[in-house]
């Protein structure tokens, strides 16, 4: 371990992420890249077991897929994490396949944007995404 992951993991050490996607490929690699970050991620394929994870742990941050498995399933989620007394304080950040250029031109999204704290496309380098969490998170 390089001196840059230990001071990373006492700097993050206590920050818990959820990423939601069904993506398995995608959930795999970005919890690599936090996890060598310092940050505890937790990853869920299927919305089905949402109570359970978020009544049991108090997550710093989650990282939500859109389409999930389609795109009302993901916003509705999003809605519901928003009205949830666990999680509504919680900040989201919303992640989809397109490039945000192009999901900020869909139906009705200004909608759910309220409800995310930023807006990740999943084409960006990692090191991008990383970088917005580190952000949200200080």
């Amino acid at each position: 371990m390089t001196k840059n992951e230990i001071i990373n993991k006492v700097r993050y050490r206590m920050k818990k992420i959820l990423v939601i996607d069904d993506d398995p490929q995608f959930t795999d690699l970005i919890s690599l890249q936090l996890e060598k970050e310092g940050f505890a991620v937790d990853c869920l394929h299927l919305v089905d077991h949402l109570d359970s994870y978020i009544q049991k742990t108090a997550y710093d941050l989650i990282i939500l897929d859109v389409f999930l498995p389609d795109k009302q399933t993901g916003l509705n989620t999003l809605v519901n994490l928003k009205r949830n007394i666990f999680t509504k304080h919680t900040p989201i950040i919303l992640a989809t396949s397109q490039p945000t250029e192009l999901f900020i031109q869909e139906e009705n999204v200004d909608e759910y944007l309220r409800y995310a704290k930023a807006l990740i496309s999943k084409l960006d380098e990692h090191s991008k995404i990383i970088s917005q969490v580190k952000e949200i998170l200080g």
